[in-house]
């Protein structure tokens, strides 16, 4: 492993660079750093961190939303999909052909400055009473557990679930499967 200076990252079209200010380390990260078999898609030189948050360093052409502007804190959702095919468009993004994680399948955050689509912003507000460096705890985590809770458990709007052993990651052991009760 050598560490070298990469360029700064400049965003393309409805893409934000984001300032990093905290980037937890994830167990993907070190699975990622152990290559993985048969995943010839972890890009060279890589930077690994797929749990980010800092403030918004440049906007891309394109980006409307006016709530994103510079020097507003942010969490970045880890998973990346297109945003316009079929799964996409039905809030199913982990199911999307061109998903990827940042920080394994794309440039992460381990780094000053890091790229993702503005949809992939969540907004913090301006003066949380937690540090960024606490909601760096959050982004893949959850992209973990809505996964399991949409598309394995198919959760409905109104229902509601028991989730036991919440305060770690789905228990603090090897993922096989959730201990969800859905209350329907």
């Amino acid at each position: 492993m050598k560490t070298a200076e990469m360029p700064e990252p400049e965003p393309q079209p409805g893409e934000v660079r984001v300032r990093v200010k905290a980037c937890a380390l994830n167990h993907l990260d070190i699975w990622v750093r152990q290559v993985l078999p048969g995943n010839p898609r972890i890009p060279m030189p890589h930077i690994g961190g797929c749990d980010v948050s800092g403030v918004i360093d440049a906007l891309g052409s394109g980006v409307q939303d006016p709530a994103l502007r510079v020097g507003a804190p942010v969490l970045v959702a880890a998973g990346i999909s297109c945003g316009e095919c079929a799964h996409c468009r039905v809030n199913q993004d982990s199911l999307c052909e061109k998903f990827n994680i940042l920080g394994f399948q794309r440039q992460g955050g381990l780094a000053e400055k890091v790229i993702v689509p503005a949809r992939n912003l969540i907004l913090l507000p301006a003066h949380s009473r937690y540090p960024l460096a606490d909601w760096a705890a959050f982004p893949l985590v959850f992209t973990t557990a809505r996964s399991m809770l949409m598309e394995k458990v198919k959760l409905q709007a109104g229902e509601s679930i028991l989730i036991q052993a919440a305060g770690a990651g789905w228990g603090a052991r090897p993922f096989k499967s959730p201990r969800l009760s859905v209350l329907r």
